[in-house]
Order: C-alpha cells, then sequence, then structure tokens
C-alpha cells in the first residue's frame, strides 16, 4: 500500500469482488472492534467519469445516516487499518516490517496487535516490529503460551543506550573526554566518550516468561505502583 494507505480501500474492494465473498472485510471488521467496539467498514466504488474510485465509510449500527469517513470517527482507524489488512492477507515467507503498531490504540487493542502479530507469525510470515508497548508484547506472550506460535520463532532485542570511554586508535582528532570536556588527542594518547546502543536478546519459553528483565524493560507499571503505595 501507498504510504497512507490510501489504496486500502481498492485492494478490499476488489479482493471482495474476486472471492465472491467479505471474508476479508469480515475479518478486517472483527478486528476493527479493538479499537472503536460497534465499528464497521465498508468499502464502494463510485465512477465519475471515466475514472473509478473506491471509498471507505466507517458505520455505526443499522442507522443510515450514522455513516462517516474514517478520517471523521478518530484517527485510530484509517491509522490502523492497512496494518490490518498487510498482517491478514500477508503469505507464508514475507516479510513485514511494522513501526509501532500500538499507536492510537487502548491497552486491549495493543494486547489484539501482538496476538494477530503472532498469529502472522505461525503462517510462516517473518515480522519486524518496532515497539514500546508493554501490552503488544503480552499479547505475544500470551499467544506463546497458548500454542498460536511457538517460542522458538520469537525474539526480543532490547536497545540500551550505554557511554563507553574508548582508546583514541586514530590519528589526531576532537574528542569527547571522559570529563565531558572537548580537547585534541593524539593516536594510541587520551580516550573519548562514545554512546551508543546495547542489544539484549531476550528468550522467551513455552509459558510466557521471559529470559530477563532489565532495568526500563516493561517495569514502568511497578514504578508507577510503587509511588501510589508510598
Amino acid at each position: 500500500f501507498d504510504p497512507e494507505g490510501g489504496d486500502v480501500s481498492e485492494f478490499l474492494y476488489k479482493g471482495k469482488e474476486l472471492s465472491h465473498d467479505n471474508s476479508l472485510l469480515e475479518k478486517v471488521n472483527e478486528c476493527l472492534q479493538w479499537v472503536s467496539p460497534g465499528a464497521r467498514l465498508q468499502v464502494d466504488q463510485k465512477k465519475v467519469g471515466e475514472d473509478e474510485y473506491y471509498i471507505s465509510s466507517v458505520a455505526f449500527g443499522k442507522d443510515p445516516s450514522s455513516v462517516f469517513k474514517p478520517q471523521n470517527v478518530g484517527f485510530g482507524i484509517s491509522y490502523i487499518l492497512p496494518v490490518l489488512v498487510t498482517l491478514l492477507t500477508a503469505k507464508s515467507g514475507s516479510i513485514i516490517i511494522i513501526e509501532n503498531p500500538e499507536a492510537h490504540l487502548h491497552p486491549r487493542g495493543q494486547a489484539e496487535m501482538g496476538r494477530l502479530i503472532a498469529e502472522t507469525v505461525a503462517r510462516g510470515v517473518q515480522v519486524f516490529v518496532e515497539t514500546h508497548s508493554d501490552h503488544v508484547i503480552n499479547g505475544i506472550r500470551v499467544s506463546v503460551k497458548k500454542g498460536v506460535v511457538k517460542p522458538e520463532d520469537v525474539n526480543i532485542a532490547f536497545f540500551e543506550r550505554k557511554a563507553h570511554d574508548v582508546k583514541n586508535e586514530d590519528e589526531e582528532r576532537l574528542c569527547m573526554t571522559s570529563d565531558g570536556m572537548k580537547a585534541y588527542v593524539k593516536k594510541g594518547e587520551g580516550s573519548h566518550r562514545e554512546i551508543y546502543a546495547e542489544v539484549r536478546n531476550i528468550k522467551i519459553d513455552g509459558n510466557g516468561s521471559l529470559s530477563e528483565y532489565p532495568p526500563d524493560f516493561m517495569d514502568e507499571w511497578n514504578n508507577q505502583l510503587m509511588k501510589l503505595i508510598r
């Protein structure tokens, strides 16, 4: 799909024509309940002269007057729609890269997104996800425990920024010293501070438990709870 997901309506409409049923659209609508309970996506084709247009609308209930453009019912639906369709239609051997699938979703929706990602992986699709959401991770963990996806097919890479003092091995250059000052240092002399990401590969077992829980990883709930207790 294009970056804004603008051709999803055409894809859904033509898919309905080819398969002669609404199975994909029904599945999409099932998933949309995570975003907005009661919402139902409709896709239609309109012709203006020689041009064809494919239009999405969102209905609530059976009232024909309660039909809206996706952009008028909250950004969550229009944002997540191309992500849902991509995951639901991906074939085995495909690679999908998703950035922040939790955006505009409430906690339950984020956990359900984790489940859908796990189901997609179980079909033989490789999915790379960049996320800040505990709920997405927990949705995947629960899916592992339920046997939806194998634990060996899940890997969590936790990125942690760390500063290190490094010996200068290059020619003379301007560096940041360990005390935060700038200075010229010669090859083999002095040191400078470099900040880079240290990656921890966290494994998951058949019960959904993780091999480690480093600081700042899935601990904010407890941090805030402790503040309330105090």
